[in-house]
């Protein structure tokens, strides 16, 4: 009797189980970013209250609120972006398709969260220049560089070199061999001029000035990067990830944020670049696009405009200021 009693219990317990975990599932964590806290910004957290930091991640349950005057900015998949105010909050919850209009998808979210993280813990780290680079270059390769291109034909852009009466093009396959050479006067090849289509794959190209009569033997006028050209199928599904996140820019800034790290994601750095310079020039301050501009530079290897860039934005940016890290074409 006493082990038919125990048998019945431990059945009991077995079948109970999966009731009991599905009345508490786990916690739903790091599934929002809050960014640009100003003011009295308050995080309540279970039992706790926390100040709100930049760029911290957001739990389901978590409830941001404005105490008086300030702002903040929280970015949550299937939710449209949203700018807190004075007096206003904001409930984390769970949130699931279909999402209202001008939602972040969680493909958005997801490549915000991750370029956001990495730029912010990457800021500090030193760039080789400030470590006893080069500081007398001349000429750099602005685009493609270090990036992906969704043509078969991209156009190149370099930096002008002052006096130079002409550029030499290379152009590399990834064995290294070369696909194309061409010498231009002007600081752009229009759509790889005269050279073939390019196959989808990874290529290096390189410029050197040419002073006179001669291509010049010298490191400051030669810059050398890497592209990558996607197939068809890829590049589709690419312009239609961006088109959604350009659509939710046109009049946000905050959208305008996200449509940058979409770029940065898919590795098109230069449209992100340029974007992120833009709405600089619009809220000089904003910390979050220092980060993700400071990250582009990081990752085209663009070390001394990344450096420029840091000390910019660690004192008092200005429109002129932001304007010259755009290099002359």
């Amino acid at each position: 009797m006493e082990k038919l009693l125990i048998t019945l219990l431990i059945s009991q317990t077995i079948l109970v189980l999966p009731v009991v975990s599905t009345r508490f599932p786990p916690l739903e964590t790091e599934v929002a970013i809050l960014t640009q806290p100003e003011g009295n910004v308050r995080v309540r957290r279970e039992q706790r209250t926390l100040t709100a930091t930049d760029g911290m991640l957001l739990d389901v349950g978590d409830v941001v609120r404005i105490e008086g005057d300030g702002t903040a900015v929280i970015f949550q998949a299937y939710v449209p972006i949203t700018r807190l105010r004075a007096n206003q909050s904001f409930d984390v919850t769970r949130r699931s398709p279909p999402p209202p209009e001008r939602s972040l998808t969680t493909e958005e979210f997801t490549s915000f969260k991750v370029q956001y993280i990495a730029a912010k813990r990457n800021r500090g780290n030193p760039s080789p220049v400030s470590m006893g680079g080069s500081e007398d270059a001349q000429l750099t390769l602005l685009e493609p560089r270090n990036s992906v291109v969704l043509t078969s034909r991209p156009t190149l852009h370099w930096s002008r070199v002052p006096d130079s009466t002409g550029y030499l093009i290379n152009i590399y396959d990834h064995n290294e061999a070369v696909v194309c050479t061409q010498k231009v006067q002007v600081t752009q090849l229009s759509a790889l001029g005269s050279c073939q289509s390019l196959q989808p794959g990874n290529y290096k190209w390189e410029v050197i000035a040419q002073l006179g009569e001669r291509i010049s033997p010298n490191p400051a006028f030669f810059d050398a990067t890497s592209f990558t050209v996607v197939t068809e199928q890829r590049a589709a599904e690419i312009n239609k990830v961006v088109a959604h996140a350009q659509e939710m820019a046109v009049s946000e800034r905050e959208a305008a944020i996200v449509f940058a790290s979409t770029l940065m994601d898919l590795k098109i750095y230069p449209p992100a670049e340029t974007e992120l310079r833009a709405k600089l020039e619009l809220s000089p301050t904003d910390q979050t696009l220092w980060a993700l501009l400071i990250e582009t530079y990081a990752q085209t290897k663009r070390w001394r405009a990344r450096e420029k860039a840091k000390e910019i934005s660690a004192g008092t940016p200005t429109v002129e200021l932001i304007r010259s890290l755009a290099l002359r074409r």
